[in-house]
C-alpha cells in the first residue's frame, strides 16, 4: 500500500536526532533499549551513516517491538507489509501493528484500519476499520481523522464526519481542513457558514492545498464570507495557479485580461491560460486513469 490510499508509511523523522556511535547504540541495544534497537533499525534501512542492510534493519524492528517500544512495532509491521528485508507476511503485519496500536502508535491504528476495510491479510470489516481509524484519531494521527471522517461520511455520520474533520485541521492535515471548509460551504453535517468555509479554505492554503487557495480566492473575489476585494481574490488565483491549480490559473487569467484586481495585461494572461488549460488536460487524464475517481488526497 502507498501513502496514495491515506496509508501511514515510512517516515524518516523517526531517525534519532542523536550524537551516539553506532557502536554505543549498538551497546544500548544489546541492554534491550528499544530506542536505540529502532534508531538502528531506521539507520539500517535507509542508509543513514552505514550501508543500507534491510535484513539487519528488520532484525533492529524486531528487537525494538520486543521491548515494547511503539515505533519499533509500527517499523517492523511496515516491512513485514512492504516485504522489504523480509518476505511479505500479511498475518505478521496486522499483529505488529496490532501491539504498536495497543502501546499507543496512531499510524499503526490507521494502518490495521486500512487493512480491515481492504481485506489485507484480514476478512473485511468495515465496523473494525472504522473503530480503528477513530482510535488513531484520538491518538492524534491526522491520516487516521481525515479516514475516521471518510468513513463515517459512507454512512451518513455527518455529525462525527465534521468532528473528526476538525481535529484532523488541528492537526495540520490538508485535505481535512479543505474537506472542512467544503463542509461548512455547502452545510454538510453542519450549519452553512462561509465565514468559517473561508477559513478553512484559508488554512488548507497555508498548509499547501492550491484548490484551498483557489476557493480562498473565490471567496475574496466574490466577497462570499469575507468583504469583497478582488485584488486578495486575483492574489490567491495567482497562488493557486503556482501551486498546479488549472482553475487557478484560469480565474487568474481572466483579471489580468479584464484588470479586476490587477493591471491588465493581455500577454501575461493568454500564457498563464494556455497554463491552465494544459493542467486541466493533465487532471482529465489523471481522472481517467482512475476510472472517475477522485484524486487521493494528502495529510
Amino acid at each position: 500500500m502507498s501513502s496514495a490510499d491515506n496509508y501511514k508509511d515510512f517516515d524518516q523523522s523517526h531517525i534519532l536526532d542523536t550524537s551516539d556511535l553506532l557502536e554505543e547504540l549498538e551497546n544500548k541495544c544489546g541492554g534491550q533499549d528499544g530506542e536505540a534497537c529502532n534508531n538502528l533499525g531506521v539507520r539500517y534501512l535507509l542508509g543513514k551513516d552505514v550501508a543500507v542492510n534491510k535484513e539487519k534493519a528488520v532484525e533492529y524492528f524486531r528487537r525494538a517491538c520486543d521491548a515494547s517500544l511503539p515505533d519499533g512495532c509500527y517499523h517492523l509491521g511496515l516491512t513485514q507489509y512492504h516485504g522489504s528485508g523480509t518476505p511479505v507476511s500479511m498475518p505478521d503485519a496486522l499483529a505488529s501493528f496490532e501491539k504498536a496500536c495497543n502501546l499507543g502508535e496512531g499510524g499503526s491504528c490507521n494502518n490495521l484500519g486500512i487493512m480491515y476495510q481492504t481485506g489485507s491479510g484480514v476478512e473485511k470489516d468495515a465496523d473494525a476499520a472504522a473503530d480503528f481509524f477513530a482510535k488513531s484519531c484520538s491518538l492524534d494521527d491526522a491520516t487516521g481523522c481525515l479516514n475516521a471522517a471518510r468513513t463515517a461520511a459512507v454512512v451518513k455520520e455527518t455529525a462525527d464526519m465534521v468532528k473528526f474533520l476538525q481535529k484532523g485541521c488541528n492537526l495540520e492535515s490538508i485535505a481535512a481542513c479543505f474537506s472542512l471548509g467544503s463542509a461548512y460551504l455547502h452545510g454538510t453535517g453542519v450549519e452553512k457558514d462561509n465565514l468559517r468555509a473561508t477559513a478553512m479554505f484559508g488554512k488548507a492554503c497555508r498548509l499547501g492545498s492550491a484548490d484551498g487557495c483557489f476557493l480562498l480566492g473565490v471567496s475574496h473575489f466574490t466577497g462570499n464570507g469575507v468583504a469583497l476585494d478582488k485584488a486578495k481574490g486575483a492574489k490567491y488565483y495567482r497562488i493557486a495557479c503556482e501551486k498546479g491549480s488549472s482553475q487557478g490559473c484560469i480565474a487568474f487569467a481572466e483579471c489580468l485580461m479584464h484588470a479586476e484586481g490587477v493591471p491588465a495585461n493581455p500577454a501575461a494572461a493568454q500564457h498563464i491560460y494556455q497554463r491552465g488549460v494544459a493542467l486541466k488536460r493533465q487532471e482529465d487524464a489523471a481522472k481517467a486513469a482512475r476510472g472517475g475517481a477522485p484524486p487521493p488526497s494528502s495529510q
